[in-house]
This record gives structure tokens, sequence and C-alpha cells, in this order.
């Protein structure tokens, strides 16, 4: 990849992965501290997505980003156990 933006709503946590993704040999590291509410613009511009929040765990959980925020040609990677609720909540876009 040309460059790797890592986003997350806890600055320290950004911080830690974006040190480790460079100590791993990534090349331009951009970091962002992104407020919940402003997730869905941040993943409008990113080709792979990597949703690893508890949101999802519980039945009544809403989707983490509503489907306006994909585009044809991203990868979606969602880091829940309750994968198969997920996709139910994007029957367009699912395979």
């Amino acid at each position: 990849a040309e460059s790797l933006h890592i986003a997350g709503r806890r600055r320290e946590t950004v911080q830690r992965v974006a040190r480790e993704a460079r100590a791993a040999g990534c090349g331009a590291v951009r970091e962002y501290a992104v407020p919940m509410g402003q997730w869905d613009q941040a993943a409008t511009h990113s080709d792979i997505i990597i949703q690893c929040t508890p949101i999802g765990m519980k039945p009544a959980d809403p989707p983490v980003l509503p489907a306006s925020a994909f585009r044809a040609g991203q990868v979606l990677c969602d880091l829940i156990y309750r994968i198969l609720q997920v996709l139910e909540s994007f029957p367009d876009i699912a395979p």
C-alpha cells in the first residue's frame, strides 16, 4: 500500500498501533483520532476498513457504519464474533 491511515476514537490506541505498523515496516503511516460520529466520513475515503470495536457483540447493537459509508471496491473486515448478524444488516453488499 502507498500509505496506511489508522483511525480510532482513542488517541493512545491509535498511536500504539501506528508505532507497531511502522516497526513492522509499513511505509507512510498516518494516525487520526476520530470521534464516533465521524467514522462514516473516514470510512468513505478508505480502501480497507477494519472494524474492531465491541459494537455488534450484542444482538440489539446498531451497525457501526451506515451503508452509505461504503463504496464499490472497498474491503471490509469486521473483527466481531456475531458476523452473520452484521452481514444480515447489509443484504445489498453482503456476499
